[in-house]
């Protein structure tokens, strides 16, 4: 990606820290970068990483000055096409908003802090198409005081540049330079300097003298700039010279902050700069013009997190608290002292990396692309109601687009379009606004209808009919239309197999899970469109992940243990199943001496049926939602596999373990037999001993069935391919 990114200015001040390391991080990644701003003491930092800097006078409300910055924007974004315009202020958000409405980009910003409330300013208080905020309290003032939505307002860290921090050792140039001595206990302060807003700088030069009386040879180095600089200054001075030493050092506006906090013993501050003293393994005392709170512990991180380390919400600060706290720190016994600075260190190196906030940026990046590109495909399904076996295929669908064409413009129809997006990285709109539909099937070209089993009536008339209208429209629209490894049937009412014919004669192309749907749609005399068996995109997936699996059977206590793995649904009550299914879970238990683990595949409406069993069965039940990477591996360290939903058993094949399918649905029987597995059963004809029959047969032998499953399995995958051959097709037709 190209991505512009811009700044009042450049120089000393948390927002424009955070605003270099994510230029350095987004170049790190492979995009390429540019700087707008009006400058500063960071433009050579900028240069040393090759990324080029425009000046603009972004820092200036004047009128002539917003015309000049409008133009030199313009013609910079014209000149670079980039892809995204990332802005951090207010002055700056105003005029990539004017320059959005005539030139194509995706605008997104950051908030920094909180902003003015006052009524004149907000009207020109503008926001990108997505927002990217540093704390919680800032995210919810976001949405109180402007129209951003909660699903485009996405939560970020002030990420610290590991290497900048950690290690540092006292610089003694440095130290001669700014004339600190090597004994001197060193209280360091970083802020903006801007009346109104260094408050902890103010109260430090208040207390200095009793500072230096209690603690004996202090020294405090103030580093910033702004419009209160020269006042502190002569405060200081005014210090020096009663106190006849350099107690008070002004150190200005520095790039090189970090060996400075290096030199403290205890730091003084809020926001990014305390979070970079954190990093630095220093004690640090929160303090600013929004509130105090005194020594940072690691038991205080949780909630002082939620306002960035700002203290905006608590009391105010005083000179007493100040003094009270930074005594307190120097009085710190030197274990209690050890173990705080060291856990505040690993909980900002693992949580507030420059990676994670770069990775975040990228994120927000790619999904503001993919809502503001063309759909070349809208894909329907039965997605965003948490079912494990239809996330799945949407992966894979995905994935294999993906890989064909990775700018390929995808729209998914789903319950929930904001989960849907920032999970698989795509457009999505709400299934159930025939408006957004119909506006995303006017630009797109194919519309597939993916995977599972939706052309039925089984669950009801009213499901089958939203998925043949979905069709319908999009053969108005001219979209050519794919039915995507569906499984079909049943359809039993006589006149929606009427309507399900009339439709299915009008789509171009019908990939089917099984060979028994093949024959359901020659029995209709479905003619018209392109048929081949395939197989559940599922079964392709490779990626299994081992380290949650691995956690969660340390967790259950089944590391190293035979378990069965099982996956109940509720159904219509069917006499004597329950009682049956129980026993015969408790005999597997016995015979075998194995465990038991239960796998809800859909949230939350399988889960109590589940926790049902597994209490009964003294056995655990994992309780929450699971990828399919990490039920195949569960499935894969399994003895079997026992299922009423039809992926959990697709997640056992695909991990070549046998398994027991429990058939409320022909779907199930379909599948069972696709694989060549004879261990299916009704639920009507179910009981304890055919059940435990078939356990004893599959342990039995359970290392030739995975042979046999594993071969099966090879050609299957054999078969996907042609699922997305078929997508190429339709997409390069004329």
């Amino acid at each position: 990606m190209k991505i512009l990114l811009a700044s009042m200015k450049m120089d000393i001040g948390g927002a424009e820290t955070h605003i270099l390391e994510l230029a350095k991080g987004l170049v790190a990644a492979g995009h390429t970068v540019q700087v707008i701003s009006e400058g500063g003491i960071f433009e050579d930092e900028l240069k040393k990483c090759g990324i080029e800097h425009t000046y603009a006078p972004l820092s200036s409300k004047a009128p002539k000055d917003i015309i000049t910055s409008y133009k030199t924007m313009k013609e910079l974004i014209q000149k670079e096409q980039f892809d995204i315009v990332h802005s951090h202020a207010r002055i700056p958000n105003l005029i990539v908003h004017m320059l959005k409405k005539k030139l194509k980009f995706g605008f997104v910003s950051t908030l920094h802090f909180a902003f003015t409330k006052n009524s004149f300013v907000k009207k020109f208080t503008v926001w990108g198409d997505k927002c990217l905020v540093v704390s919680d309290d800032l995210k919810r003032h976001l949405i109180r005081n402007s129209k951003m939505k909660s699903k485009d307002i996405t939560i970020t860290v002030n990420g610290i540049n590991e290497k900048e921090f950690v290690g540092v050792k006292p610089d003694r140039e440095l130290m001669n330079e700014l004339g600190i001595k090597e004994h001197s206990k060193k209280i360091v302060c970083v802020c903006r300097l801007e009346k109104g807003n260094c408050d902890s700088a103010y109260l430090l030069l208040q207390r200095a003298e009793e500072l230096n009386r209690k603690l004996k040879d202090v020294q405090i180095v103030i580093v910033g700039d702004g419009d209160a600089y020269e006042e502190l200054s002569q405060k200081a001075e005014e210090i020096n010279r009663t106190l006849t030493n350099r107690t008070v050092i002004m150190a200005g506006k520095r790039n090189d902050v970090n060996k400075i906090i290096a030199l403290a013993d205890v730091f003084v501050g809020i926001s990014r700069a305390a979070l970079e003293a954190m990093a630095a393994g220093k004690i640090v005392v929160l303090t600013g013009s929004y509130g105090h709170h005194g020594i940072l512990t690691v038991k205080d991180f949780s909630n002082m997190r939620s306002t960035n380390f700002t203290c905006r919400g608590l009391e105010a600060p005083t000179e007493n608290k100040l003094v009270r706290a930074i005594c307190d720190a120097y009085r710190m016994e030197k274990n209690l002292k050890e173990e705080t600075v060291s856990g505040l260190q690993n909980l900002v190196l693992t949580e507030y990396s420059a990676k994670r906030m770069t990775e975040d940026a990228i994120g927000v990046y790619q999904q503001l692309l993919f809502e503001l590109k063309k759909s070349d495909i809208v894909l329907s399904g039965y997605y965003g109601f948490r079912n494990s076996g239809d996330d799945a295929i949407l992966k894979k669908i995905i994935k294999d687009i993906r890989e064909y064409d990775p700018d390929m413009g995808i729209t998914i129809l789903s319950n929930r379009p904001g989960d849907t997006k920032r999970n698989y990285q795509v457009n999505a709109v709400s299934r159930w606004n025939l408006f957004a539909i119909r506006k995303a099937l006017k630009e797109s070209r194919l519309f597939i209808s993916g995977g599972g089993s939706i052309i039925q009536d089984a669950t009801s008339t009213k499901s089958l009919l939203y998925y043949l209208t979905l069709i319908r429209m999009a053969k108005k629209q001219n979209n050519k239309v794919m039915l995507y490894a569906n499984g079909i049937g049943p359809v039993n009412k006589k006149q929606n197999l009427k309507r399900t014919k009339n439709v299915l004669n009008r789509v171009d192309v019908i990939t089917l899970r099984e060979e028994d749907s093949q024959d359901l749609l020659n029995e209709w005399g479905i003619i018209s469109p392109k048929t081949a068996v395939t197989c559940d995109p599922v079964l392709a997936l490779t990626d299994i992940n081992t380290e949650q699996a691995d956690s969660l059977l340390y967790r259950y206590d089944l590391n190293g243990k035979p378990y069965v793995m099982v996956s109940l649904r509720e159904w219509k009550t069917v006499p004597l199943f329950e009682a049956e299914l129980l026993d015969a879970l408790k005999d597997i238990k016995k015979k075998h001496g194995c465990e038991l683990l239960f796998v809800p595949m859909q949230f939350p409406q399988d889960v109590a049926l589940n926790q049902k069993y597994a209490k009964l069965t003294n056995s655990p039940c994992v309780t929450k939602r699971l990828s399919a990477d990490t039920c195949i591996a569960l499935a894969q360290s399994s003895l079997f596999a026992v299922g009423m939903r039809l992926h959990l058993l697709i997640y056992a094949f695909t991990a070549n373990v046998p398994a027991i399918g429990l058939a409320y649905d022909p779907k199930v029987q379909s599948v069972m037999k696709y694989f060549g597995q004879d261990t299916c059963m009704g639920l009507l004809e179910f009981t304890r001993m055919s059940f435990s029959s078939k356990a004893d047969r599959i342990i039995a032998n359970r290392e030739r069935i995975r042979t046999d499953l594993a071969v099966r399995l090879h050609e299957l995958r054999e078969r996907n391919k042609i699922n997305i051959d078929y997508v190429i097709k339709l997409l390069e037709e004329k």
